[in-house]
């Protein structure tokens, strides 16, 4: 779970959490908790109001509150502050508006190199894209690999960078090879959807998924849903996730 976790996704981890079926991991969710009705009025004229809200089987309240609003974060007197629910197992859950996991676990941030060839793109990200979907089609029609587990080749970045340059993109040779680490999962994902199929583009992307990774480690290590709890728990109390 993180940030772009909203609506009937929230509710749905929510739910998992409140009756101890599942150890949530991840970040926290976007807050997504009300239905919007459109009611029109006339020609351009309209009125949204909200007509339902959300709630986990707990009770808990999936919507978070603007920031400027009341019971946002530095603006809740205490009649709005989060209360303590409690799932079927008696764990404690705080009510903290959106969905909070079990295990904090964030993605990996950006690199400086990462985010200095982005930048360098620019409006040419989606020519960037282009090339790169172009060149695994051509990877597949002339020389596919064999085995899903391929490693990208200086080779192939050497190409995509020369089809970068021919069709006008700008791009400074040390900032592109700054960034090979990146530039070598965003070809090992196009070339794995062209020759393998979406499944196998998937399978390469968990690869370097630190949520997804920490939450097989653990799945792993224990065999009941009790036990998978009770490590989770540990992991949060010693702070061994960041």
């Amino acid at each position: 779970m993180n940030h772009g976790t909203a609506s009937s996704a929230e509710l749905l981890a929510g739910a998992l959490q409140d009756h101890d079926r599942a150890v949530i991991v991840g970040t926290p969710s976007f807050g997504k908790g009300v239905l919007q009705t459109t009611y029109p009025l006339g020609d351009e004229v309209a009125i949204k109001l909200t007509t339902a809200r959300w709630y986990t089987p707990s009770g808990r309240s999936v919507q978070r509150p603007r920031t400027d609003g009341d019971g946002a974060i530095g603006n809740r007197i205490p009649a709005l502050a989060p209360k303590i629910f409690h799932s079927n197992a008696g764990r404690p859950i705080p009510d903290a508006s959106g969905i909070l996991p079990d295990l904090t676990v964030r993605g990996v941030p950006r690199s400086d190199a990462e985010r200095s060839l982005l930048a360098a793109l620019g409006e040419d990200l989606g020519l960037f894209r282009v090339v790169l979907s172009d060149y695994a089609a051509e990877v597949r029609r002339t020389a596919p690999p064999k085995s899903e587990l391929f490693r990208v080749t200086e080779e192939m970045r050497n190409q995509v960078y020369d089809r970068l340059l021919q069709i006008g993109v700008e791009l400074p040779r040390p900032t592109f090879d700054n960034a090979s680490g990146y530039m070598d999962d965003q070809l090992g994902y196009e070339i794995s959807r062209a020759v393998f199929g979406p499944a196998v583009e998937v399978r390469r992307r968990a690869l370097s998924d630190r949520q997804m990774q920490t939450a097989v480690r653990l799945l792993r290590q224990t065999r009941t849903q009790e036990n998978l709890l009770a490590l989770a728990a540990a992991e949060r109390a010693r702070g061994a996730i960041r």
